[in-house]
């Protein structure tokens, strides 16, 4: 099946991945989606999301099925994220899937095989814009990462992404500031405010 160039387009930036829905608003009938995963010439990655290169499986192209599967709007946050803006440093690689991937607090979705999802607050300002497949912001990633860890996993997280240059003090504050909570505010905001954290870091 030949598709459209637009929807060609758009598999192409997906990792080869289109959605039941995209299918049909180009004009794709059910049949022909039918025809194309019988033939093999496409592959189901997950419920109502097609993989249109079959035998492609890496990890980007899992990361964004998963982000497909949860529909609109959606984005990789905590460990996905950092792998995906290259904060994880290998630690995240090891870890066993699920994808993690964030959604409006508001939005009520089942739950993908093999994703674990967070409903998070602010989500528009958590995101980073023009970014695909749709991640949250360095700052979000980060301060995510450190709720889930202890004071020194925290300033371990902050620590790399200050020393990979992926961010800034500035920025991690900024973000720290909007959310108003956060289990090692204090903490993260005296290292940031004294431009000390790599020495406890290391």
């Amino acid at each position: 099946m030949r598709l459209p160039d637009p929807l060609h387009r758009l598999a192409a930036r997906q990792s080869g991945l289109l959605t039941a829905e995209q299918c049909r608003a180009a004009g794709v009938t059910r049949e022909e989606v039918r025809h194309a995963l019988r033939s093999a010439r496409w592959e189901t990655s997950r419920r109502g999301v097609y993989q249109t290169r079959p035998g492609r499986n890496d990890w980007l192209a899992g990361a964004t099925a998963a982000v497909l599967a949860c529909g609109e709007p959606a984005a990789l946050g905590f460990f996905s994220a950092a792998r995906l803006i290259g904060l994880d440093d290998g630690w995240a690689r090891r870890r066993p899937e699920p994808f993690h991937v964030c959604i409006p607090e508001s939005r009520r979705i089942a739950t993908p095989d093999g994703v674990r999802l967070h409903r998070v607050t602010d989500y528009a300002s958590r995101v980073q814009l023009g970014a695909w497949p749709a991640r949250s912001t360095v700052p979000d990633t980060v301060l995510d990462l450190a709720s889930v860890s202890d004071l020194d996993g925290a300033v371990g997280w902050v620590a790399r992404a200050l020393q990979k240059e992926l961010t800034t003090s500035e920025l991690v504050l900024e973000c720290l500031d909007r959310r108003g909570k956060h289990r090692h505010a204090a903490d993260l905001r005296e290292l940031l405010d004294e431009s000390g954290i790599e020495s406890p870091a290391e």
